[in-house]
């Protein structure tokens, strides 16, 4: 056990300090290790053991040693951590000494303290201020994480804000939408620019990542698309718009979207896609499920995407799907992504 301990002695300071200056603690690991797997195979056998003794000695002198440099080294670079643990420290180091002070070469003239064994107080000092350290952090990490949700309480509101609480009303057709992000904030997004009493563009899109960066640029998004007004009734035209604004301001994220015209006076939908799942066209008569494929680059990363309309027409009853990619990509009772085929059943 003595000679295990002196291991356990060297993570715990490989955990406070890592490697250490130079890759000290981690030398002092490994001889420690070495000196073990020699030492422990030679006590077992009933051999004399003394030089070990003697040897485990060195190893926790000069390993205490190494930690009180490395607490005097990180305290000066005013690591918060080091400064905490300072005190206690140097006085499970200072009683660690004084227990093998025999290392040292140093004679105790008190013989009432020669005899003391109070390397376990110190170890108590130590416990003691890895408690408090614990506990001071724990409450930090506490306070920050109450911040941190205040925050995304707030970006929840604000994300909220640019969602349309109801679809525009058009003669003939009747909208739904349902917003439901997988997270407390998201990047998927959809609007609407009604045009005319009888033409309305919807815009579905869904930026890459997760949290508040991908809502960020969700609300980029809600401005670029109300500045395509002159082109509402071109989806592509209104993609490429998009691609030219965000070009550069993501932040090596990207947008996948699904743009559809529908104009109830000639019954057309005119539909454009960047890198989006496609369209779904219910055909009621006919009863059978239209793809919209018609799909270009993503959003932001390629500057020179070109984007390309589609346009087929709708009769009475027939239903258009827009949706982002959380719909596939959702997992049935059998584990089984909903996927693209069964999609169109």
């Amino acid at each position: 056990l003595t000679f295990v301990i002196t291991i356990l002695y060297a993570l715990f300071a490989r955990e406070l300090f890592g490697r250490g200056w130079k890759g000290a603690i981690a030398i002092w690991l490994w001889l420690d290790v070495a000196f073990a797997l020699v030492a422990i195979p030679i006590a077992l056998a009933g051999h004399q053991v003394n030089w070990a003794r003697l040897t485990n000695g060195v190893l926790v002198v000069s390993g205490t040693v190494l930690i009180l440099l490395h607490v005097l080294i990180r305290r000066k670079d005013r690591n918060s951590f080091a400064a905490s643990l300072t005190w206690p420290l140097v006085i499970f180091g200072l009683l660690v000494l004084f227990q093998n002070r025999e290392v040292l070469l140093v004679q105790h003239r008190v013989p009432k303290l020669a005899n003391l064994y109070i390397e376990p107080l110190g170890f108590l000092v130590l416990l003691a201020g890895l408690g408090s350290t614990a506990t001071r952090r724990a409450l930090a990490t506490e306070r920050k994480l109450i911040d941190v949700e205040q925050e995304l309480a707030t970006a929840r509101r604000i994300q909220a804000s640019i969602i349309p609480h109801s679809p525009p009303s058009l003669p003939s057709v009747h909208l739904a939408t349902r917003y439901q992000p997988m997270t407390a904030v998201a990047g998927d997004f959809f609007d609407f620019v009604k045009t005319s009493e009888h033409c309305l563009t919807i815009l579905v899109a869904d930026v890459s990542g997760h949290g508040v960066p991908a809502a960020l640029v969700a609300s980029m998004l809600k401005v670029c698309f109300a500045l395509q007004t002159k082109q509402a009734n071109n989806p592509a035209d209104i993609l490429a718009g998009l691609n030219v604004m965000l070009r550069g301001s993501l932040g090596g994220q990207y947008v996948t979207a699904a743009c559809a015209a529908i104009d109830t006076e000639v019954r057309v939908i005119t539909y454009a896609g960047a890198g989006h799942p496609p369209g779904l066209l219910l055909q009621k008569e006919a009863g059978k499920v239209i793809q919209l494929a018609e799909n270009g680059l993503f959003i932001g990363p390629f500057p020179n995407a070109s984007y390309s309309n589609m346009s087929v027409p709708f009769q009475t009853g027939d239903k258009l799907l827009l949706y982002t990619d959380g719909i596939v990509e959702a997992c049935g009772p059998d584990k089984q992504e909903f996927g693209d085929r069964k999609s169109t059943r």
